[in-house]
């Protein structure tokens, strides 16, 4: 265990945790009546559930286009600059 910035107290490393949501059970007692969500998750047909799968920039269609039409202006330019010399 590293530093923790309070030093190498044993009161701090044999401190017993406190108890947790204990002053929601006191509040509310003991069995809560949350309501229940209405969100149904549908495992996939391997038993796992899906996870978004995020699409980097560089793989949509949209940026290939973009690079496309920037060399294709890039080349007219050139031969344009080329043939007015």
């Amino acid at each position: 265990m590293g530093y923790m910035g309070f030093g190498m107290r044993k009161e701090v490393y044999t401190r017993k945790p406190k108890p947790a949501f204990k002053k929601i059970k006191k509040i509310y007692g003991k069995h809560l009546d949350l309501p229940k969500s209405s969100l149904q998750l549908t495992p996939a047909k391997t038993g796992a559930y899906r996870q978004k799968k995020s699409v980097h920039l560089v793989d949509t269609a949209a940026f290939k286009i973009f690079i496309f039409l920037i060399l294709v202006g890039g080349v007219l330019l050139i031969m344009h600059f080329l043939g007015s010399i």
